[in-house]
């Protein structure tokens, strides 16, 4: 089984109301909610989503670096998709 794409999507959602909270000794306003959900899709058609962070950047990193390393490989071992990730050059 192989990985066929991996697609993050950044997600943003308003609040019917605004969310009041206590923060160090003041206030925080929320007035939305963000989320980023991630997909990888097999190719057998395995679909797996997980969460991610809520950022721009974030969102450049996997479309950049993890997306275009993971296509295409075989997931026998995820363990070892991880260290050779970081085993590439530029990557911590």
């Amino acid at each position: 089984m192989k990985i066929r794409t991996v697609r993050a999507h950044l997600l943003s959602a308003p609040l019917p109301e605004p969310l009041i909270l206590p923060y160090w000794g003041g206030r925080r306003t929320i007035v939305k909610r963000d989320a980023m959900l991630i997909c990888v899709e097999t190719d057998n058609g395995i679909r797996g989503y997980a969460p991610g962070p809520a950022q721009e950047d974030a969102l450049y990193g996997i479309r950049t670096f993890v997306a275009p390393f993971l296509e295409g490989r075989a997931l026998n071992d995820p363990d070892a998709l991880r260290i050779l990730f970081h085993q590439q050059p530029g990557i911590t």
